[in-house]
């Protein structure tokens, strides 16, 4: 069985009251959302753009990745090449010096490698994150 609820002049002028008042409060969270979302919409902007250049550092790095494998490559024949012409047990300084220069680039690129997975990851985790809260299907907006 369901109460029931007696109405007097006075308690619905209290319900009003109170419904005005979390009115006011709801319209000042609406302002202040509203100036949110202006400052995100910007937001988004600079945020594309920097994904941008995300993507092209992303690029550049493959692209050291791939230099790095052609000096490897590189510096592999001109080992073969000097086992083939039997100059000596002793490599040159010329070889060792090229081997400690790759050495050097490897543990640069190696750490790069890491910074920018690290970084990537969490891009990727931040993207997805906002794209899953604005796109859930239980968001209604109400």
């Amino acid at each position: 069985m369901s109460e029931t609820v007696v109405y007097t002049l006075a308690s619905l002028h209290q319900d009003h009251q109170r419904w005005r008042h979390d009115h006011t409060a709801w319209q000042e969270d609406v302002e202040h959302w509203m100036s949110q979302y202006a400052a995100m919409r910007s937001d988004l902007g600079m945020i594309g753009e920097a994904l941008k250049i995300h993507g092209t550092v992303l690029q550049e790095h493959g692209g050291s990745v791939r230099e790095g494998e052609t000096r490897i490559a590189n510096h592999e024949r001109a080992l073969t090449d000097f086992t083939q012409r039997g100059t000596g047990a002793e490599l040159t300084e010329e070889l060792v010096h090229g081997h400690q220069a790759h050495a050097k680039d490897h543990g640069d690129n190696a750490q790069a490698h890491e910074h920018l997975k690290a970084h990537h990851d969490r891009v990727v985790a931040a993207v997805a994150t906002l794209k899953a809260e604005l796109t859930s299907p239980s968001w209604t907006g109400r």
